[in-house]
């Protein structure tokens, strides 16, 4: 079975603080479910993927084919109660050899999302999955932005 490493981009946003994210394109809190379809759906076989239990929105999730991201084997596409994009997790499999968290996949595809986001949570186990959680840098007072 094949490992994989998620990465958690974000899990709920506010649309008026979240003109910053904007992972593939799509601005979370912002994009809606009809744009989703219509630009990344353009890209890649998406596919209705029920309702997140956290949201009350749809997920749709797709092998993310066609997005150009190195690596990319899965990623969930996940939308609030009136259709807003409210988050995105990207999953990049595991490379071989002990080197992988230094310089494969993992780390790659860290600091690239660590450019435009901030990185709140950590875990690289010596066995095991790595999990990284970004959320979007925050330009106003931290109580104001709560993504």
């Amino acid at each position: 079975m094949k490992k994989l490493l998620t990465f958690l981009v974000a899990i709920v946003a506010i649309p008026v603080y979240a003109a910053n994210a904007a992972p593939l394109g799509m601005e979370i809190g912002v994009a809606t479910l009809a744009q989703v379809k219509q630009q990344i759906g353009n890209k890649t076989k998406l596919v209705d993927a029920g309702v997140n239990k956290f949201t009350g929105g749809r997920m749709l999730v797709s092998n993310g084919l066609g997005l150009d991201v190195e690596g990319l084997s899965t990623i969930t596409l996940i939308f609030d109660t009136k259709e807003k994009l409210a988050g995105v997790l990207m999953q990049l499999p595991k490379g071989s050899g002990l080197g992988d968290m230094k310089n494969g996949s993992f780390q790659k595809t860290l600091t690239t999302l660590s450019g435009k986001y901030k990185l709140v949570e950590k875990r690289v186990p010596f066995v095991g999955d790595a999990y990284a959680k970004l959320r979007k840098l925050c330009k106003t007072p931290p109580a104001v932005c709560l993504m």
